[in-house]
């Protein structure tokens, strides 16, 4: 059986959003729900939880942990991004999702770049993932815009 890759990259500019306000919400695994469509299950205390910490998540609320995907934290810079490993995505298996915050030169604001990576098991499950993905992500940077601001 031949896997098929899924990658999904998308960027936005906060022109009036510093990067501290947006990093604190991001790595934020409590304030998941308000920017990504990824529920977390398992409450984490810390605010920069770093590599090692699980979490369990799901699409949506009343999951339960048993059924939910195990995510956990593989690459962690303070301040600036991470990377986190999903196991068991249905037909899509173990994803990467990696969250990048980088301040604009000149005060111009704050960028954020959202990444999504997987392997699926047919071509077609491939493409939708991927057409998923990317609508995902685009609405995560949208609720992030949102969500960030006091």
């Amino acid at each position: 059986m031949t896997d098929h890759r899924v990658l999904a990259v998308e960027s936005k500019d906060y022109r009036d959003l510093d990067s501290t306000a947006v990093w604190s919400l991001v790595a934020d695994p409590g304030r998941l729900a308000d920017w990504f469509p990824l529920v977390p299950l398992k409450p984490v205390s810390t605010v920069d939880p770093g590599p090692g910490t699980e979490t369990r998540v799901s699409w949506r609320r009343g999951t339960s942990p048993a059924t939910a995907w195990r995510a956990v934290v593989v690459e962690w810079d303070a301040g600036t991004a991470y990377r986190c490993r999903i196991d068991r995505i249905p037909g899509l298996g173990e994803a990467e999702l990696t969250v990048s915050v980088d301040t604009r030169p000149a005060g111009d604001g704050t960028r954020v770049t959202l990444r999504f990576v997987a392997t699926a098991d047919s071509r077609l499950r491939g493409l939708l993932a991927g057409f998923e993905a990317r609508r995902r992500l685009l609405r995560s940077l949208d609720r992030i815009g949102r969500a960030a601001r006091p």
